[in-house]
């Protein structure tokens, strides 16, 4: 049986307060974004017309959801600081976690708790779909301190993120004790769950950054899912395919024998994109910037969207062909000692005066990030063309423990089986 729902809790206005700012990005976000085939049928009427069925993605595996799952439509990624003053409470509030992610994903309401009567579920998800909803939890360096006891439970990989040239890291958006990425094709339905999963945590996190972001339709197949970033090049060309099992157990799950086997590691990193300049830039000029053609997506070094780069490739008058300092050539895994990362970024747009903020929040899954992410960005920073036109404003990294089976519990694997 999933965990039951033990605890006192009480609002809190921060929490209030980071749903508001949730509902207010994620209301951009639409289910009109087409959804990945192999999460959709169609059933035919008695008028012969069709009509999507949307299937639940599992919770239960060996893996979390929403790493190696088709990208949905929608994201909130919130990171929390935690407030609870002991291990017992925290271990308590990722069983309350594990068992509401259970039924939210299945597309179920929340009971109310015995004790807690008031914290009936919302009622905005009633009737609907699950919407391919995913909810993923992870855990920051900072919560491996001295309070609940699990110091000597970090993982040698999660290590501090450094500062990279050409950042602007501003502390509201570093950071966070906790993650939870919750991902739908639907806006509603990923709110509903993020409301829930922070009521139930009221009292014992506060939010520390919160982003809601959104995807373009799907393009390419269900192995490789591809958008196009705000720029309007096509983005996660060069992922491992989701259906390739042994690519994903190089490049995605961490490996060894410890509590963190088969999880991963998350990290994301908030970029502002400066579209306004972007617009002036001549086609010719972004391509070069980038390494693609932004059609078609292939490499400038020729060929089609999947053609491998030729970094050796010249141009009729002798250059390279995919520039010295393109962004491509740079994060290939060819220049950084066979380094891979599975991309699953999606892309914001915020009002603030005196206009809007526009980007990406970079997100990225590796089995172990000092062989992954930090070779490639510690490249990109130093002379990444692209780095005129974008600015990196928010830095984090998060162990994502594996996956649960039915009557586990996220808690067992960060403290240890009860």
């Amino acid at each position: 049986m999933p965990p039951s729902f033990p605890g006192e809790v009480s609002r809190r206005a921060a929490l209030s307060a980071a749903l508001g700012a949730a509902a207010a990005g994620v209301a951009g976000c639409t289910a009109s974004h087409a959804r990945p085939a192999a999460a959709t049928a169609s059933v035919a009427a008695s008028n012969g017309s069709t009509t999507p069925a949307v299937v639940t993605e599992p919770f239960y595996g060996p893996h979390q959801p929403g790493v190696v799952t088709p990208a949905q439509a929608c994201q909130l990624l919130s990171a929390l600081d935690v407030t609870a003053t002991s291990a017992a409470e925290l271990r308590r509030l990722l069983d309350d976690w594990t068992a509401a992610a259970a039924l939210l994903t299945s597309g179920k309401p929340v009971p109310a708790p015995a004790d807690r009567p008031a914290l009936t579920d919302t009622g905005e998800a009633a009737d609907a779909s699950a919407s391919r909803l995913t909810i993923t939890i992870g855990y920051g360096p900072s919560l491996f301190d001295k309070r609940f006891g699990l110091a000597a439970r970090r993982p040698a990989p999660l290590v501090e993120l450094p500062h990279f040239s050409n950042d602007n890291l501003q502390p509201a958006w570093c950071g966070g004790d906790l993650v939870l990425q919750v991902c739908a094709d639907d806006a509603q339905i990923a709110f509903h769950a993020h409301r829930q999963l922070l009521r139930l945590a009221s009292g014992l996190v506060s939010v520390r950054w919160s982003q809601s972001g959104f995807r373009g339709p799907q393009l390419g197949d269900n192995a490789k899912p591809l958008t196009r970033n705000l720029f309007g090049f096509h983005d996660g060309v060069r992922n491992p395919a989701l259906d390739d099992a042994k690519a994903l157990e190089k490049v995605v799950w961490a490996g060894g024998t410890d509590w963190i086997a088969g999880g991963s590691y998350l990290i994301t990193r908030r970029i502002l994109l400066f579209t306004d300049g972007w617009d002036d830039v001549p086609d010719d000029q972004q391509q070069r910037i980038i390494g693609r053609d932004k059609q078609s997506g292939a490499p400038l070094s020729g060929g089609s969207l999947t053609s491998s780069l030729d970094l050796a490739a010249k141009s009729t008058d002798g250059s390279p062909a995919i520039p010295l300092d393109s962004h491509v050539r740079l994060a290939s895994a060819e220049l950084n000692g066979g380094a891979q990362i599975l991309r699953r970024s999606y892309a914001f747009s915020d009002g603030s005066p005196p206009g809007v903020q526009a980007g990406q929040m970079f997100c990225c899954f590796q089995s172990d990030p000092r062989t992954g992410f930090l070779p490639i960005q510690r490249r990109l920073s130093q002379s990444d063309a692209l780095n005129t036109h974008s600015q990196h404003v928010g830095s984090a990294i998060f162990a994502i423990p594996p996956g649960v089976q039915p009557g586990q519990s996220w808690s067992a694997a960060l403290f240890g089986q009860a």
